[in-house]
């Protein structure tokens, strides 16, 4: 068998990145490259030419250059394999206090050689795509939200209060009415509120866009069944759907359970056994869409007009299991606010176990497109 040859790159996009080579021996071989396209791609067949027809194994920290080079490298020879590795997962020595591009190189190099890195699941560019749009409707919620905040504030410290809920058709009416003494108050009311109409405006195109992209490909008949539970509805499915990708990778729930970080953390030696806050790992936005959801497991369940019309047409199975998931959930939450559990932590605590759920529905037969394994 040919020697397989282990690389790491240490990847920056300002910057030159920095490239570590190493075959079955302790010896390294160090250079810099630019970050451009051609350079990685002469890089890959460098690495591949020298290797002699052996495989060459690269590997990088998942970072703002994202994919990208590893579908340059992948796409430029034959016999090169890039893994994007989770920086958070690499081990570090404690007492190893010195860090530098080169150091980081060797290090990827040699622990990529023993299988010590966790790799990140690569998604497709379309999937990528999909996600990016999801993803920009968070941020741009984040930014109506900020901008609201600065309205309200402004107005706050000039003794304009509304007596009621803001953001109503007669918070806006009463918007409509104010008058300011200062021409520039006026000007900066007037930009601020301009500011607060183009974010949702922004919101609204992009929740548009959503849910036409949630009725094509595959993605119509996944989102149409994760509907089905409580609490989930088309931005939380597409959130879910475009985060976890191929499900099929997870082979147990606790496997799920662990990638979204509701998993709780642990210090234990000997006999002490010490369980502390959730992980928190993996995506956020995925973690705050599974919360937010098992916010509503703690009213009664109701089979609403909404949940009726989603669960028509669907599956026996996936309605059984959405149902006695709605009853689970609701009576574990209550189990645990009456033992003394506060909210917050008892809303993880259902969370945890909607991704059970997700996870059973999604090992089904039915929610399985069937291109999945040629587009994954």
């Amino acid at each position: 068998m040919k020697p397989i040859t282990w690389v790491g790159l240490d990847v920056h996009t300002a910057a030159p990145i920095q490239v570590a080579r190493m075959g079955s021996s302790e010896v390294i071989e160090e250079w810099e490259l630019p970050f451009e396209r051609k350079a990685i791609e002469r890089l890959a067949q460098r690495l591949a030419r020298d290797a002699g027809g052996g495989e060459v194994h690269c590997c990088y920290e998942a970072g703002p250059a994202g994919f990208t080079v590893k579908r340059w490298m992948e796409g430029a020879a034959e016999g090169v394999f890039c893994d994007v590795v989770a920086p958070s997962l690499i081990p570090r020595k404690p007492g190893d206090q010195v860090k530098t591009d080169r150091r980081d190189a060797r290090k990827l190099a040699r622990l990529h050689r023993i299988r010590e890195l966790t790799a990140v699941y690569p998604p497709s560019p379309d999937e990528e795509a999909v996600r990016g749009v999801v993803r920009q409707r968070d941020q741009t919620r984040e930014d109506l939200h900020r901008a609201r905040q600065r309205l309200k504030s402004f107005l706050q410290l000039r003794g304009m209060v509304f007596a009621g809920h803001a953001w109503t058709k007669r918070f806006e009416a009463w918007l409509s009415k104010l008058s300011f003494e200062a021409a520039l108050d006026k000007d900066s009311f007037v930009e601020l509120r301009t500011e607060v109409h183009h974010h949702q405006s922004r919101l609204d195109r992009l929740d548009s866009r959503i849910d036409e992209i949630s009725k094509t490909g595959f993605y119509a008949e996944r989102v149409q069944q994760m509907r089905c539970f409580r609490g989930i509805d088309t931005l939380t499915a597409m959130g879910i759907v475009t985060t976890l990708h191929n499900p099929e990778r997870f082979r147990t729930p606790e496997a799920m359970m662990s990638y979204v970080g509701l998993t709780p953390s642990e210090s234990s030696s000997g006999t002490r056994e010490r369980r502390g806050p959730i992980t928190r790992q993996g995506d956020k936005l995925l973690r705050r869409l599974l919360i937010e959801a098992a916010n509503n497991q703690a009213s009664k369940p109701r089979n609403n007009p909404r949940l009726i019309a989603c669960r028509k047409n669907q599956p026996p199975e996936i309605v059984d299991l959405a149902e006695k998931a709605a009853l689970r959930l609701h009576k574990r939450y209550w189990h645990l606010k009456l033992t003394g559990r506060l909210h917050n932590v008892a809303v993880v605590a259902i969370a945890r176990e909607l991704v059970g759920f997700l996870w059973a529905m999604l090992q089904l037969e039915t929610t399985r497109p069937p291109s999945a394994g040629a587009a994954h």
